[in-house]
């Protein structure tokens, strides 16, 4: 009997024991999540700020140039609507990379619609002594005209009409107007390139590198 008390002994004990033990389960450890990085605020981009009139030389303004590669504000009227465009063949640029084309095709006598600028123009407009521009006259475009111009008109306050006319010729002009004192007032309305010839133009004239001289 005290054999089989002990042998039970031997197995109640380490159950007891075992009960004893704490019957919760281990605590989980828990990990704190990492916060995702900031994202670094990008550097503000610098405003690109609109060409203002160039300088030419320090008594000088590039009036238009046509870098923009825009007209630059020139366009035609009425029946010549679409003659003025953009050019960018360089056999017909002087400097830079555009130009503009004035195609004249078919235009003979008076035309004071191909080519019109309404601003708006540089300060001090008023105050140029003479204008100056590079003009390219393809050989077909004035072939067996006898005469042709390219007149400079220039509407404001004091002349509602001032106007200077320069001869063209086949290949570059360096055309030069010179304007009068008093002709000529800051308030420019508008600004006209005239085209005058006996004949009809067979193709287009180019401009380029307009410059206002103080």
């Amino acid at each position: 009997m005290k054999r089989w008390s002990f042998a039970l002994s031997l197995f109640v004990l380490p159950a007891l024991f075992a009960g004893c033990a704490s019957t919760h389960p281990a605590a989980t450890e828990t990990k704190t999540p990492m916060a995702a990085p900031k994202a670094e605020a990008a550097a503000p981009q610098m405003e690109t700020a609109g060409p203002p009139a160039q300088t030419a030389a320090e008594n000088a303004v590039t009036l238009w140039n046509f870098e923009s590669k825009t007209t630059d504000g020139w366009a035609g009227t009425g029946n010549w609507s679409e003659a003025d465009t953009v050019n960018d063949d360089p056999n017909f640029v002087k400097q830079g990379k555009y130009s503009l084309k004035i195609n004249a095709k078919g235009s003979s006598g008076w035309n004071q619609d191909i080519a019109v600028n309404e601003g708006p123009f540089a300060p001090g407009f008023g105050k140029f002594k003479t204008i100056t521009m590079d003009v390219y006259v393809p050989k077909e475009s004035i072939e067996g005209l006898q005469y042709a111009q390219i007149f400079l008109v220039i509407s404001s306050s004091a002349n509602s009409w001032f106007q200077v006319p320069q001869d063209i010729k086949e290949g570059w002009n360096s055309l030069q107007y010179n304007i009068e004192p008093n002709e000529v007032s800051d308030d420019v309305s508008q600004v006209y390139l005239v085209f005058n010839s006996d004949l009809a133009f067979g193709g287009p004239v180019y401009i380029d590198n307009v410059v206002g001289e103080y």
